[in-house]
């Protein structure tokens, strides 16, 4: 009853926070497991939409600050990730996230307005959506800040840093990611 929507077969895990719940929908199938926070803050966002069969790892973080965050069905997030949204995240069908990634969408801080103190802030600036399209791989440690987005069937190598557009069938890797190969089938 506290929850926007619930799935069939939902499991939760132990020692879990759920915050704003009304504003949270999970589906069918899907596992949250230990130690994770789901946090859909806001007074004007829809919130969190998990699709079916979506595993959240232990320790991993989902939060919004006014904005939403969408997974697709069969999404894997793996251990100690955390996903922000003061925007928009999308993440698409059948993506695996790996351990201690980050994904933000949102929440920056402008250096040259006039309150020159950061916690004075709102903490709302954004340049746009961050996207994962369907079928991606993100290896361990892979960040992707805001406004950047992976077309479908891409790679992100460990430790990459996604800070721009990339398009379908694509490996990334480096600091900022750079394109090392194309997916395509041949």
């Amino acid at each position: 009853l506290m929850f926007a929507s619930v799935g069939r077969g939902v499991v939760f895990g132990r020692h879990m926070v759920i915050r704003h719940a009304h504003r949270i929908r999970i589906g069918a199938g899907t596992i949250l497991d230990d130690h994770c926070v789901i946090d859909a803050k806001g007074t004007e966002n829809r919130g969190i939409q998990l699709g079916a069969r979506v595993y959240v790892g232990r320790n991993t973080i989902l939060y919004t600050k006014n904005g939403n965050i969408t997974i697709g069905d069969d999404v894997n997030i793996s251990s100690n990730c955390q996903v922000f949204s003061s925007n928009e995240v999308v993440i698409g069908s059948s993506t695996v996230i790996g351990a201690y990634s980050y994904l933000l969408s949102g929440g920056g801080y402008d250096p040259s307005r006039s309150a020159p103190r950061f916690a004075e802030q709102d903490g709302f600036l954004t340049k746009g959506p961050l996207s994962i399209g369907e079928n991606c791989w993100l290896g361990a440690g892979v960040i992707v800040l805001d406004a950047a987005s992976l077309g479908a069937h891409c790679v992100a190598a460990a430790g990459a840093v996604v800070t721009h557009s990339v398009p379908p069938d694509t490996l990334v890797a480096g600091v900022p990611a750079k394109p090392l190969k194309s997916l395509a089938a041949s």
